[in-house]
Parts: C-alpha cells; structure tokens; sequence
C-alpha cells in the first residue's frame, strides 16, 4: 500500500471512528503527542551525537549495556551504528533490526543479520 493512500485511508476511516469511540479530540491529543515526541527526539538525537564525538565507534558496537544507558540512548546510537558507513536510509531501518544490534551487543557477539527489512 502507497504512503499516500494509507494516509487517506486513516483520514477516512480511522480518525473519524477514534473520535466516535474513544476521544472526540484525538486530533489535538496526536498532534500534541506529535510534537512532545519529535522535541524528545531532537533531543535524544543530541545526546548520541556527543556520545559519539565522546567514544570511537568500532565495529562491533560499544558495549553500552553495562553503563547504565537508557534504553532510548542505545536504540539511537544502534540506528546510527547501522547507518554508519552505509547507504541506507533511516526509514529502511527497522526496529527488529535495532534490536537485534541491541540484542547481539547484550550477548557480546555481533554477527551478521538482515539490517533491511527486518
């Protein structure tokens, strides 16, 4: 299914029935929600940029689980991992792929996985 006809069919069909059945303001609670998110996001995105300038990121990936890193931190600098030297896009990542970097690095062994639809 395209983008743009998902998009359309959420607009038809599931907006107006949220609103029925759960929330007449669901449009404002999204939005709101929306924008909480992307400033959390910005600001996660910050942190694991001067962790990055902080450490020399290696192949495998830095062992983050023993210092008490929030889980959000490490999903971040996993997606930036699989980003690093490579041409995918961030919306080809997917979160299976993350977690699975997150899992291989809980395990102390990186090994090869699909990074792309997951």
């Amino acid at each position: 299914m395209e983008i743009s006809s998902a998009r359309n069919r959420i607009r038809r069909d599931l907006l107006p029935a949220l609103r029925v059945l759960f929330n007449p303001d669901i449009d404002n609670t999204l939005s709101r929600s929306s924008g909480v998110l992307s400033t959390e996001q910005l600001y996660i995105e910050r942190i694991v940029s001067r962790l990055n300038r902080a450490i020399t990121l290696t192949r495998p990936m830095p062992r983050a689980r023993s210092y008490g890193v929030p889980i959000a931190i490490k999903r971040a600098m996993a997606r930036h991992w699989l980003q690093d030297g490579r041409s995918y896009h961030q919306s080809e990542i997917r979160f299976s792929s993350i977690e699975g970097v997150l899992q291989q690095v809980n395990e102390d062994s990186i090994h090869s996985f699909p990074i792309v639809g997951g």
